[in-house]
């Protein structure tokens, strides 16, 4: 049950960033949400997708583990 409640907490934020984004390019009139958003996470080293990001979080900690 509380699994359910937070992915539905995690879909829901995820519906809330991407539409702040559509928003923020609407208003000042960046045409490439795409190109925005894939250059936010490359200079951050962070997606907006909780999934995406998990999985980052954990390839580098078993990179660093490796080492």
């Amino acid at each position: 049950m509380i699994l359910v409640m937070n992915m539905e907490i995690q879909v829901n934020l995820i519906d809330k960033a991407e539409k702040f984004i559509h928003w923020i390019c609407k208003k000042f009139a960046i045409n490439e949400e795409d190109s925005l958003i894939r250059d936010f996470q490359k200079e951050t080293n962070t997606f907006i997708n909780p999934e995406k990001q998990i999985e980052y979080e954990l390839e580098k900690e078993t990179d660093e583990l490796s080492l």
